[in-house]
């Protein structure tokens, strides 16, 4: 199927304050999301029919709406089924489009990159954790702390990344050990951290039952005063435990086992 080119002549660019879209549980399909979109486009001068395209992306997936109007540029959009792999991670993106007198569709206003608000206390979590593709990684997935915050490198070698973090067994298998490893981050690397990284991370980390009262109880750890030496082996128990209790309430939180079960195993 031939594919029809868009003219962008005059376009205009609008603000993304004028869209607002949510992401939210969905009420039919478990472990499925919706996400609705409004708006105010009327500061875009249009006489006659025009179509709303909206387009959801996260990953390399790509989801698309037409919605044809006549005249209204306020619009809202309610519970659209996002049949995404990783909807959290969708950005929206509106355009305009509008015929010319030779047939030719124009696009004639758009906005893009527009995120969501998400769920509950997802939002903080999405954006406390960035991630990175990387091509030179020879293993599925690393966490690297060498910017002072933590950041999932996915491996892009041969092209994987797509592959990778696009299958339904990626979260499951992998979050809730990145979750772990930053915990521990916290603790034991005496290394120069960002601290509003660590004041989210440690936010999240008290969503998830651990009162920053306990980390203020781990002795600050230092290079220079045998901190690693000097703990004891009843703290570092009391640590590790910890860390378990925080990776399975995150799993629980995200309904990661949920998610995992009912996904269908296609043929190889």
């Amino acid at each position: 199927m031939m594919s029809t080119k868009l003219n962008f002549t005059n376009r205009v660019d609008l603000d993304p304050s004028c869209v607002k879209t949510k992401i939210s549980p969905s009420s039919i399909a478990p472990n499925s999301y919706e996400i609705s979109v409004s708006g105010d486009l009327s500061v875009v001068n249009l006489v006659g029919d025009f179509t709303i395209v909206i387009t959801h992306k996260a990953l390399g997936e790509t989801v698309r709406y037409e919605v044809k109007r006549q005249v209204d540029l306020i619009f809202s959009i309610a519970n659209q089924a996002l049949n995404m792999r990783n909807p959290l991670d969708a950005s929206t993106q509106i355009e305009i489009v509008q015929l010319d007198p030779n047939g030719i569709p124009v696009i004639k206003a758009s906005v893009k990159n527009i995120i969501p608000e998400l769920p509950g206390n997802q939002s903080a979590r999405k954006s406390a954790l960035k991630t990175k593709r990387d091509p030179e990684l020879n293993v599925p997935w690393r966490l690297y702390f060498t910017d002072g915050f933590p950041i999932l490198h996915i491996s892009d070698k041969h092209g994987l990344y797509d592959q990778l973090a696009l299958t339904p067994y990626f979260d499951p298998l992998i979050l809730p050990e990145v979750v772990k490893q930053i915990f521990n981050w916290l603790i034991f690397d005496p290394s120069m951290k960002d601290n509003s990284h660590v004041d989210a991370w440690k936010s999240i980390f008290e969503q998830l039952g651990c009162e920053r009262a306990f980390f203020d109880s781990i002795p600050s750890p230092n290079e220079e005063d045998g901190f690693m030496e000097d703990m004891t082996p009843a703290i570092r128990s009391e640590i590790e435990m910890k860390s378990f209790e925080i990776s399975d309430r995150f799993a629980m939180d995200l309904e990661l086992l949920d998610r995992l079960s009912s996904t269908e195993i296609g043929d190889e």
